[in-house]
């Protein structure tokens, strides 16, 4: 609907308040006598910098049209509000107007008309403008004649009015993600979800999770109905899908979106036969949680068998237990065993040490045996610099020299100090528990030792033997030996 243009060119003051019967007049209106109209369906003007700036220099170049006065001598604005807050913002007093008389179905169309016309008014606004005309007894068709929109866009537009203004964002939103909010009619629960997402990088994703549901949702009323038709019963007890109630057993599991009768039809005849109870899910939260569990109900004689094989299982596991406690219970007094002894040995190889060192005259075989002390230090990757003498080694051989400055005569017997001392420390308790690495060089050490005199106690011996390896690496007697 075109705005027809004045008829009269008379410019005036505001004086007369009503038009010649059927004509717009033209009028110099005070801005204080015009009034934005309440059902402006653009509620945002928008920057009105730039205009206000155009107006202050140029004037109003195109009139508004506004309503005849009123009593009180005030205009409403039909066409022109971003005009009237523009030159208010530049400070004139008064505006070029075009009174034309029109009803409120007319004055609702000329609005719509000029913001869709113009860039900036959002979909919700043309929503409720549309949705305005409709309170009006505007026909779709009559809205559409007046906009230039079709019947269906107009349908379309009308159906986005009808959404909870609870819920609409305040950010921008495309009349596109409106209808397909609109589309959910009936769920204001996921039309809540998709309004949170409008406007957002996360639409695409909550649209498709929306859209899932209303599908598992059919699905799963399909469901029920070829679950009524296998004359199975149905409960509400299950919160898991992939859970069983007490006094049932799950057979088969079939999330929303496959084929019942597929599944039915895989099964082996005696497996179909056990089914008795079907429950029905739909986890709004979870997606893999909205199915159908087919289920065995028990009976009492299986409920009893199922009693007996569960006393049974309780039994075993509690001997099993049992047998972990006191295999951690001979673990612990094994650990503590094993570091008691090497503790003992270790005192008793240096005090042996101690003593061959602050011998007046070296060992006969000393030669030998450094030899074999540097290449079990070598081969065990024992650390020389670590060993350092403690207060027994003050002076030991009474002639004013240490152990890392010997004389000719104990340079031996220092070196024979430091190479078994060395070896000594890089032992540890759990290698007397390895048969492979550990233990082998504990008996070459000890056998080093035997050259230089040492005589191990029993449970070096026994140790040696393999008193501390765990029971599984035991050597096993020869059976021939048992039979002798």
């Amino acid at each position: 609907m075109s705005t027809a243009t004045a008829t009269s060119t008379a410019t005036k003051t505001q004086g007369a308040t009503m038009p010649a019967e059927g004509q717009p007049v033209l009028l110099q209106v005070k801005a204080a006598n015009l009034a934005p109209n309440p059902d402006n369906p653009r509620k945002d003007l928008g920057d009105l910098t730039e205009l206000s700036a155009s107006i202050a220099a140029q004037g109003v170049q195109q009139p508004l049209v506004v309503t005849p006065a009123d009593k009180q001598g005030r205009h409403t604005i039909i066409m022109g509000h971003r005009r009237y807050a523009a030159a208010i913002k530049a400070g004139l007093d008064t505006l070029p107007c075009i009174v034309r008389k029109a009803g409120q179905q007319e004055q609702a169309e000329l609005m719509l008309v000029e913001n869709t016309q113009r860039a900036g008014l959002t979909p919700i606004e043309e929503a409720k403008g549309y949705a305005r005309l409709l309170e009006l007894g505007e026909s779709e068709d009559q809205m559409a004649k007046a906009t230039g929109r079709s019947r269906a866009t107009v349908r379309r537009r009308l159906k986005a009015a009808s959404l909870d203004p609870t819920l609409l964002p305040d950010r921008q939103v495309s009349f596109d993600q409106l209808d397909r909010i609109a589309g959910f009619d009936g769920r204001p629960d996921l039309q809540k979800k998709l309004m949170k997402a409008a406007g957002t990088n996360n639409w695409a994703a909550q649209l498709a999770k929306c859209e899932k549901s209303i599908e598992d949702e059919k699905w799963l009323e399909e469901a029920r109905t070829v679950v009524e038709s296998l004359g199975l019963d149905t409960i509400d007890e299950m919160d898991d899908l992939y859970d069983h109630p007490e006094g049932y057993r799950r057979v088969e599991t079939i999330n929303t979106g496959h084929d019942i009768a597929a599944a039915m039809s895989e099964m082996d005849i005696a497996t179909r036969q056990s089914l008795t109870t079907a429950d029905i899910l739909n986890n709004g939260k979870y997606d893999w949680n909205r199915g159908v569990a087919l289920l065995h109900r028990y009976t009492p004689k299986e409920l009893d068998e199922r009693k007996r094989e569960q006393e049974q299982a309780d039994k075993e596991e509690a001997l099993r237990q049992a047998q972990r406690e006191q295999a951690e219970r001979d673990e612990r007094e094994r650990n503590a065993k094993l570091y008691a002894f090497a503790q003992m040995a270790e005192k008793l190889v240096l005090d042996h040490i101690e003593h061959i060192t602050k011998r007046a005259t070296p060992l006969k075989n000393s030669a030998a045996i450094l030899a074999a002390a540097l290449m079990h230090d070598w081969e065990c990757g024992a650390d020389l610099t670590s060993v350092e003498p403690g207060p027994a080694y003050d002076d030991v051989w009474g002639q004013g020299s240490d152990l890392f400055s010997p004389d000719d005569k104990h340079r031996q017997q220092a070196a024979i100090w430091l190479l078994l001392s060395a070896g000594q420390l890089t032992q540890k308790p759990y290698d007397w528990t390895d048969e492979h690495v550990g233990l082998r060089m504990l008996r070459q050490y000890y056998g080093i030792l035997a050259q230089t005199g040492y005589k191990p106690s029993d449970d070096e011996e026994a140790a040696l033997e393999g008193a501390f390896l765990p029971k599984d690496e035991q050597e096993e007697p020869d059976q021939e030996q048992e039979q002798d």
